[in-house]
């Protein structure tokens, strides 16, 4: 996360929300350090349910907080912050994809026609799917209704379901453009080798 704040404060951003769960207190102080390290305002919400239910519904928790355009990037994601520039020139409503690296089942895939993607789901086919998704969102303040919605439906009838499953339910009426990650380097740490690789990758390729 601190890899994160930092290549956003340097980028102009100055305002985040942080949704916690496992972890909180360590969480807390960790970020409060940083703000003021990094010179940023933040709010932190504990998420109560975060044993019980998956990631959409620490996103209905954000939702309340967002008034305005909105870059998500999920914590376990460490990435080339390259990746942020275009993001930063081209704010509109998208995703984040790799269209590079080698999809597996477990990647996040996404279907793409015309630009925009039309579904998102880690059982799509692997040989009719795009790409993968990062954990990279960038949101304009105009879907947020639509997506609050979408998240107290995923919450309340399949709360097991991710946040990009909300998403799912956006495509037919709300475009989500696709940003390449144009071959940087990311990854997502889920275990201790991930963590490894990400820092080898810090050390030797970010900056």
């Amino acid at each position: 996360m601190e890899h994160s704040l930092e290549s956003l404060t340097s980028r102009g951003f100055r305002d985040f929300v942080v949704v916690s769960g496992h972890g909180h207190e360590f969480l807390k102080e960790e970020t409060e350090s940083l703000s003021r390290k990094l010179d940023f305002k933040y709010t932190i919400i504990f998420n109560p349910d975060f044993e019980k239910k998956n990631n959409c519904s620490s996103v209905l928790l954000a939702i309340d907080h967002l008034d305005d355009h909105v870059l998500l990037i999920n914590s376990d994601v460490v990435y080339d912050p390259v990746i942020l520039d275009e993001i930063v020139d081209k704010f509109d409503t998208s995703l984040v994809i790799d269209d590079y690296k080698q999809l597996t089942e477990e990647s996040m895939k996404v279907f793409v026609k015309d630009g925009y993607v039309t579904r998102i789901n880690k059982a799509l086919p692997i040989k009719e799917s795009f790409g993968e998704y990062i954990g990279i969102s960038i949101l304009r303040k105009d879907i947020l209704p639509a997506l609050k919605k979408a998240m107290q439906k995923i919450v309340a009838e399949t709360p097991h379901l991710f946040y990009e499953d909300g998403y799912d339910l956006l495509f037919a009426k709300t475009p989500f453009k696709i940003l390449s990650t144009k071959g940087k380097k990311w990854i997502e740490v889920d275990n201790h080798d991930d963590l490894a690789i990400a820092r080898k990758l810090f050390k030797e390729s970010f900056k």
